[in-house]
């Protein structure tokens, strides 16, 4: 299937052209033979009684129009779909249920895809698990059929992201249109998705409000940064113009959020006080909810002051479902998971105050910063890290070396003392005073500081991701003293379940350690809040005793004949109420060992092989840190 860029390439060339040969049309789109005659059939779907297009011998095609037909500034698809897809069929509902203003009935649905009514009952369950995302939903009444029910906000969404491509939709902007729309792309430089989404936003927009749908209410946690931007004004006014519509503020809002959300350094400076307001109520929610379930307590100042823009470029991102499309997140779950874990909590938070839900890599993405978080609090407590000095070595000049030193010091805080180095003077300086240690030159030195090989221009993320993997590797737990933690293998026996193994557990260590009389009854009301059954069906439960000085932890050994199938693998935390900064430091190696495991099914085989505290202990040394 082409895509709505592809479809209108074609398109304008016939339209210039009436007639062309097909290896001009091959050059003007980038598509082959083959491909063009598909999109070819697809156009002619589209704009069946509009215009014909076909090929008039074999290297020839042209395009007829009928007269009068209005194919310029109107949004088109196609209704000949192939639905023995169900992305198709899903699609196809979608549009009828939103474009209807009256309630639809499963009979004649199926009769217009030419399938049965339990196959449109099918499509239905799985069209109302999409729509949750969107804060939608599909709701039938009995003897009246199924409709449509979401904000406009929310409609406008599902049209761009789960029904535009799928229909082959195509809005061809006249050429003042156009030019306006190529404008906005050359100025702000919008890649290819922004681009994109910048056209669908304005082709699914002037449909809605031609058939008098508006948006009225502000969109949450959104602030449009471009509202008096002298190209967004003069865009707007020329659609007020074209369309005879007045455009509120919440609609220019919705046009331009391909522009607001393309990147956080673009937001980094503007006045939003408003936002950040509600966003510091989040944070602080937030962290209260990591506190609660992972007693990690996390400087919210310091915290709120590192991600404000970043969290709220996340939000926007999420409020209006963009992908991320950074391929590099996909690792982190894996390199970084007590981060990870952290960011997948704050997000269920968010998801929970503001019903944004969050993938895989938008957690990644939040990741990164409770990784540096986590990072800076190790680096400061460590022995030798007294010193604040960052050091750049680059031959690059002056002035390359202040932009490299405002990207550095976002990351790593601008209290630092960051110092300009070449390469000429590097035998002479004394390397050891620095904590970090970047460059842009092919170096070779002999130094214990770690050394991060960087571009000109490096994006924050990058560089808090290779600032976290250096440094994380100079804290491993075979170094920390075991006056501050125990470790315990405790054989769980007989065919029981989940609270039956914790009270086992609980049992063991009672006749060991003066635990509280209420630590099960603890247990429940947090398992009720949250389970601690995590991935892969590893249970962890982790609670904090008064009662105790030191950190406890658990491995239940489940032989294979009594294994619950409700989950393969028990570890148990038990904490102080108050740690010491050493213990601290232990407790961050095991939360990182005890995540990766939950996302390592390797790594869960082999504790199952453990027979014994000592070799719990010899893999959190051989496995908790690398």
């Amino acid at each position: 299937m082409s895509t709505a860029s592809d479809r209108e390439v074609l398109l304008r060339s016939l339209l210039s052209n009436k007639e062309m040969d097909v290896q001009s049309l091959e050059e003007a789109s980038g598509k082959n033979k083959y491909q063009i005659k598909t999109i070819i059939s697809e156009l002619n779907d589209v704009y069946k009684g509009v215009l014909t297009i076909r090929h008039t011998d074999e290297s020839q095609v042209a395009m007829v129009r009928k007269e009068g037909a209005n194919i310029f500034n109107t949004l088109h698809y196609n209704i000949h779909q192939d639905f023995n897809k169900v992305e198709c069929r899903i699609a196809y509902l979608l549009y009828r249920l939103i474009c209807t203003e009256e309630y639809l009935n499963i009979g004649d649905l199926s009769e217009e895809m030419s399938v049965s009514r339990s196959t449109v009952n099918n499509d239905l369950k799985k069209l109302k698990q999409l729509l949750e995302k969107y804060n939608a939903k599909v709701v039938g009444i009995p003897n009246k059929g199924i409709t449509f029910q979401c904000s406009e906000f929310g409609t406008r969404l599902v049209l761009i992201y789960e029904v535009f491509e799928l229909l082959q939709m195509i809005f061809l902007p006249d050429q003042e249109i156009q030019a306006a729309l190529d404008g906005l792309v050359r100025d702000y430089k919008l890649d290819d998705q922004a681009k994109e989404l910048l056209y669908k936003a304005l082709a699914v927009s002037v449909h809605r409000l031609a058939h008098g749908h508006t948006i009225d209410s502000e969109i949450p946690m959104y602030k449009n940064f471009e509202a008096d931007s002298a190209n967004i004004i003069a865009y707007t006014q020329l659609l007020q113009k074209k369309f005879a519509v007045a455009l509120n503020d919440h609609e220019i809002a919705f046009l331009a959020f391909p522009i607001n959300t393309r990147n956080s350094a673009y937001v980094k400076g503007s006045e939003n006080s408003e936002n950040e307001e509600v966003l510091r109520q989040v944070v602080s929610s937030m962290l209260k909810t990591v506190r609660d379930q992972v007693m990690i307590e996390i400087d919210e100042e310091a915290f709120f002051d590192k991600v404000k823009y970043h969290l709220l470029f996340l939000i926007n991102r999420l409020v209006f479902r963009i992908p991320n499309t950074d391929l590099y997140l996909e690792q982190i779950k894996l390199k970084y998971p007590l981060a990870f874990e952290l960011a997948k909590i704050s997000l269920s938070e968010l998801n929970r105050l503001y019903q944004l839900r969050a993938s895989a890599d938008d957690i990644s993405y939040l990741a990164v910063y409770y990784a540096l978080m986590l990072d800076e609090r190790q680096a400061n407590d460590s022995k030798g890290k007294g010193t604040k000095d960052v050091g750049i070595i680059t031959n690059l000049g002056r002035g390359s070396f202040e932009l490299i030193c405002r990207q550095i010091k976002e990351i790593v805080g601008s209290e630092m003392n960051i110092v300009h180095i070449n390469t000429d003077s590097l035998p002479k300086e004394k390397l050891k005073r620095f904590r970090l240690l970047f460059t842009t030159e092919e170096i070779s030195v002999d130094t214990e500081v770690p050394v991060i090989k960087i571009d000109r221009l490096v994006s924050p993320d990058d560089l808090a991701q290779k600032i976290y993997a250096v440094e994380k590797d100079q804290y491993n737990i075979k170094y920390l003293t075991n006056e501050d933690i125990s470790y315990h293998l405790v054989n769980l026996k007989g065919q029981m379940g989940y609270f039956d193994y914790v009270e086992e557990i609980m049992s063991y260590l009672s006749r060991r350690y003066r635990l509280s009389e209420d630590i099960l009854d603890r247990f429940v009301e947090k398992e009720e809040r949250h389970t601690m059954i995590y991935e892969n069906k590893v249970a962890f439960p982790h609670l904090t005793d008064p009662n105790i000085n030191k950190l406890v932890f658990v491995l239940g050994n489940i032989t294979m004949a009594n294994r619950n199938d409700a989950f393969s693998l028990m570890l148990f935390l038990v904490t102080p109420e108050k740690i010491s900064e050493q213990q601290e430091r232990i407790l961050m190696q095991v939360y990182d060992f005890v995540f990766k495991v939950i996302n390592d099914p390797t790594l869960i085989n082999d504790l199952k092989k453990v027979d014994d505290a000592q070799g719990l202990i010899e893999m959190l040394e051989k496995r908790g840190t690398k």
